[in-house]
């Protein structure tokens, strides 16, 4: 490092060159080392999986909509499939010791699960596991929560089921004997943080119509059917009359017709990406995950010109070093090479420190994103290998420039002085116009997610959901009932209601054919929801009309919205509904109210209403008189208490609302940090010009103040200056900002009216910080002496 001994002592002189480059570069790298690693192990998901390329889940285009008893007949059927898999996913409660109990997330699986996806077990062998249907396997980090020890073959635990089975309702505890224990569950693509994994034969006392006790194949929705196909067969390049053929299939095993469209299939390698919606598996935006590589890249790019701005704004002092070496004898190539091997130092430091912040913030950026990032799992001989041949080419990259400007001149004439007189602005001043106009486009995209996300929450929903309070019904049979009776005793409860399916998450869906009032088949999906005779008041549903039926033979009385009438084509007001298998007493008409996210296909919704004392809720609501935190804490005490269930908690309706658009605020988060980088990258950037502006106008502003100007005009004239750049850095911004927009549209499938303050405030803010930061460095430079600056000439 001798060599570069110069160069550390003019590090050491000019600190705020220093400190700043060496800042931008670390944040950029900090952003690009997070994005980078995300976006490789985002690329990577699925692809590890056993046979990932051949083993597709069967879906109907929109939603993996199957059952597991279609996967033999599907099998049997067709010689170009191998053998199939089903997975279920659902919240569940054990009892672990005594009459204590705990929540715990558990996924329902065919025995054949873990040889058929490849996946380890450190404990128990992965063909025998869940043969019995009394077995069950645990992932490494249940065992350690439940048992304290991954050395649990032969342990018990007891599940609590509380649900409708083959002979009616069951509410009991069954034991479950440990007989595996599941090795890297992060690695595979299914659903995170499950705790138990069971034999499919749980979800009869779970959800009976999804189970292989529902020979009629009438349930579907919560499940995932997976089938291998043999080498070389791609399902979905079938002709349309194969795939036809095989939805006739499909269909006839089913009760009722539930493909309306051909079949799709959607490989696991593609799944983690796919805009189809599956049960089992994680997914991802692949929209979010290409803005997160643009953002990234935009960044460092701007860090990188960044570095080139300050580096050409320091040059005049280093030009007549670089000078003098030429006049001993260095050749200009040498020159350039010492500058660029300058900056190879520079972004290694960079690099490093990026790393260490990476780090540190990995945690919140795993937040934000929703992903598993894994600096430090990723590293490995490769890695090092990437990371080396990036940091050359961004040394490069960013020293090629100011290592040119500096080497190209003759040293006589630098010796002479005449340096400061022929270099040129206009590379200065693009740079700050490209990072200008990046800024203002991305604080713009900015502002209008986040006024997208806003008004997605506000929308109406037909109902109101203020003040209620979610459980989930994790007790045994009768424990809700008590539950509500102690909830009245408490003085913020104002009322309790039990559900079994929620507006906005949960529900069951009943595709069946209907007559309509012109005695035409149509074929209807009512989306339905079970609850009782508190349900309405509680979201605040206005029961339009009632006819007053007699309850149907399961106790329920049928309600349907306004839209539900126009979709079966019957006036309002019908007291049935004609099918070809059964006739469907409708008990009333209510105010219409929207099902699930926005742009989620509404169907029919419909409200059976249930009497409470003959219900099994999965869901327990609570109206209160505010969303108070000890509110919630109160009442999950009481809970805890009723149910010994020593995990049990509560939760807000809205907070249903802020998961399901979960991974837009995480994407609004992330645009607002990468603006508040690329704000700061522009600021240093106009730093960087400023100071080179002043540095080639002292001697032009020392005359005209000769000649009678003062400091306030020549003050004016620098911020005219910066304004002028502003506004052509506005003219890149517009078509940014619409490219920006339209994506975010694409994201966020929301109709809304552009907000015009958005590239109004944009622009205001980057225009307002930007002369700030000119006036502030050049408020010095104007008050100096003319003298000073003309005595050297």
């Amino acid at each position: 490092m001798g060599a570069f001994k110069s160069y550390f002592t003019y590090l050491s002189r000019n600190r705020l060159f220093t400190v700043v480059n060496v800042l931008g570069l670390s944040v950029s790298l900090m952003f690009v080392l997070l994005i980078g690693n995300m976006v490789a192990r985002q690329m990577s998901e699925g692809r590890s999986m056993k046979e990932s390329g051949r083993t597709y889940v069967l879906t109907d285009g929109r939603y993996s909509t199957s059952h597991v008893l279609l996967g033999d007949k599907l099998v049997g059927r067709y010689p170009q499939m191998e053998e199939w898999s089903c997975a279920h996913s659902t919240w569940t409660s054990c009892v672990t010791e005594g009459e204590d109990m705990m929540n715990v997330k558990a996924m329902a699986v065919t025995e054949n699960f873990f040889t058929f996806f490849g996946i380890p077990l450190v404990q128990g062998d992965a063909a025998q596991a869940l043969v019995d249907e009394h077995s069950v396997v645990l992932t490494r980090e249940a065992a350690n929560r439940l048992f304290g020890t991954e050395d649990v073959l032969g342990r018990t635990v007891n599940f609590s089921s509380t649900g409708v089975s083959k002979s009616g309702t069951q509410s009991e505890v069954v034991p479950y004997i440990v007989t595996g224990v599941a090795d890297k569950w992060d690695n595979t693509l299914f659903v995170q943080d499950v705790d138990l994994i069971f034999p499919y034969e749980i979800i009869r006392y779970v959800d009976y119509y999804t189970s292989d006790w529902a020979t009629g194949l009438n349930g579907t929705g919560r499940s995932d059917l997976f089938v291998r196909f043999v080498e070389g067969v791609d399902p979905e390049q079938m002709t349309e009359e194969e795939k036809e053929e095989m939805r006739e299939y499909a269909n006839s095993c089913y009760s009722q017709p539930r493909y309306g469209e051909p079949i799709r299939w959607v490989s696991v390698r593609d799944a983690y990406f796919s805009d189809t919606g599956l049960c089992s598996l994680r997914q991802y935006s692949l929209q979010s995950v290409v803005i997160f590589i643009i953002v990234g890249v935009v960044i460092l790019l701007m860090a990188v010109l960044n570095y080139v701005s300050m580096s050409v704004a320091q040059a005049a002092y280093r030009v007549k070093e670089m000078a003098t070496r030429r006049l001993l004898g260095s050749a200009r190539r040498a020159v350039f090479w010492r500058m660029v091997g300058e900056t190879l130092i520079m972004t290694v430091v960079s690099f490093l420190l990026g790393f260490l912040l990476a780090l540190a913030l990995e945690p919140q950026a795993e937040e934000l994103m929703g992903v598993k990032i894994g600096l430090v799992d990723g590293l490995n001989a490769a890695t090092v290998v990437v990371y080396i041949v990036a940091v050359c080419l961004i040394a490069l990259l960013a020293g090629t420039m100011p290592a040119a400007i500096v080497s190209g001149y003759d040293p006589l004439e630098v010796m002479k002085g005449a340096f400061r007189r022929k270099t040129k602005m206009v590379w200065l001043r693009t740079l700050f116009v490209v990072q200008s106009g990046v800024a203002v486009a991305l604080l713009g995209c900015a502002f209008f997610l986040t006024d997208k996300i806003e008004r997605l929450l506000e929308r109406p929903m037909g109902y109101t959901y203020d003040n209620v309070a979610v459980f989930d019904n994790a007790g045994r049979e009768g424990s809700h009932i008590l539950f509500r009776d102690e909830l009245s005793k408490l003085p913020y409860v104002e009322k309790v209601s039990f559900a079994n399916g929620l507006p906005a998450s949960a529900w069951r869906n009943n595709t069946i054919d209907i007559y309509t009032a012109d005695g035409e088949t149509k074929r209807v999906a009512f989306n339905s929801i079970l609850g009782d005779s508190a349900f309405f008041g509680m979201f605040g549903i206005e029961v339009l009309e009632d006819y007053h039926v007699a309850q149907e033979q399961d106790g329920s009385l049928i309600y349907l919205t306004e839209s539900a009438y126009r979709e079966i084509g019957h006036p309002r007001g019908i007291t049935s509904i004609p099918s070809p298998d059964y006739v469907y007493k409708v008990a009333g008409c209510v105010t219409d109210f929207t099902l699930g996210p926005v742009g989620m296909r509404q169907g029919a919704p419909a409200v059976s209403i249930f009497n409470y004392e003959t219900m099994s809720p999965v869901f327990i609501l609570v109206k209160t008189i505010g969303e108070e935190e000890a509110y919630m804490a109160g009442m999950e005490e009481v809970y805890r208490n009723v149910t010994h269930n020593v995990t049990a908690e509560g939760y807000w309706y809205r907070t249903i609302m802020e998961w399901q658009y979960s991974h837009l605020i995480r994407l609004g988060k992330l645009i607002g940090i990468f603006t508040a980088t690329a704000l700061l990258i522009t600021l240093l950037g106009l730093t960087a010009m400023s100071l080179y502006f002043i540095a080639q106008r002292k001697r032009d502003m020392a005359i005209r103040k000769v000649f009678g100007s003062d400091a306030r005009r020549e003050l004016l004239r620098l911020m005219r200056f910066a304004m002028t750049s502003l506004a052509v850095g506005l003219v890149l911004a517009v078509p940014l900002m619409w490219v920006g927009i339209r994506q975010i549209d694409r994201i966020v499938e929301y109709d809304m009216p552009f907000p015009w303050w958005v590239a109004v405030a944009a622009f205001a803010i980057v225009a307002v910080v930007s002369l700030l930061s000119v006036w502030l460095i050049s408020r010095h430079a104007v008050r100096e002496n003319p003298v000073e600056n003309l005595k050297t000439e």
